[in-house]
């Protein structure tokens, strides 16, 4: 079994290099070892199709779904992650497993054989349905969301949903704290918004959700908006249109 990782984090791949030299199956081999988005990219147009991708979620250069977006995998796919946030788009993709790191020798070899079970038409095995199921539990019941497990470079970090300046989209969903460290988020504004207390964000357009802290200044806009001012330097406007500017006054006025 031919066998690609995309992986940016040296130790996480000697751990799957050894899983592979160490698993009951003799017959795999890493092929390619890809540490980034564009170099995955470039391998595929030179090359055909593995029997199996490994795929690390959040890489040096982007999210890891970003990949699938010019281009057809058929091959099954097992995303190795730290974050179970991301089961619900594993699922988009049709992932045969979603391993959280880190991962033990049972899991790989457990994985390995669900992949020649259902070489021909893999399905999503039970722990991606648990993740899920776990996920919508947590949305249905309204809980939310006191922390982010996020990483940045080789480290993880945690930060509290207390020290969020802003969450904003360009190109990938990015997260600044108070203290104006920068985050890639693996979640869409929508999905945010109902995991976020309402009492301390707000989302002022489609692009920017405020945390209530971190507004400094409201001033009167164009068309009867409003521009708001943080307690950052932003790299563009942020601007509550018309429509919201209502919501937004009672939302501040508290």
């Amino acid at each position: 079994m031919k066998i690609v990782v995309v992986e940016d984090e040296i130790a996480a791949y000697n751990n799957i290099e050894r899983l592979v030299r160490k698993a009951k199956i003799e017959s795999l081999s890493i092929i390619a070892w890809l540490k980034s988005i564009e170099e995955a990219e470039k391998w595929f147009m030179l090359n055909g199709e593995p029997d199996l991708l490994l795929l690390d979620i959040q890489l040096s250069d982007g999210l890891v779904f970003e990949l699938f977006a010019n281009l057809e995998v058929n091959c099954p796919i097992v995303f190795t992650t730290a974050f179970d946030q991301y089961a619900i788009k594993a699922f988009d993709y049709n992932a045969l497993s979603y391993l959280l790191k880190p991962i033990s020798q049972i899991q790989f070899d457990d994985m390995i054989k669900k992949v020649f079970q259902n070489s021909s038409n893999y399905k999503i095995d039970s722990s991606l349905r648990r993740i899920i199921k776990q996920l919508d539990t947590y949305n249905s019941k309204n809980i939310l969301r006191e922390r982010f497990l996020l990483k940045k470079g080789e480290k993880y970090f945690v930060v509290k949903t207390s020290h969020i300046c802003y969450i904003y989209i360009d190109h990938s969903v990015i997260l600044e704290t108070l203290e104006g460290e920068r985050f890639i988020l693996g979640s869409t504004l929508d999905e945010l918004v109902n995991q976020l207390d309402p009492l301390k964000f707000f989302r002022c357009n489609r692009q920017v959700i405020v945390h209530v802290d971190a507004v400094i200044t409201v001033i009167p806009y164009f068309k009867n908006s409003l521009l708001l001012k943080l307690n950052t330097n932003t790299d563009f406007e942020i601007v509550v249109p018309k429509d919201k500017v209502r919501a937004f006054k009672l939302w501040m006025d508290r």
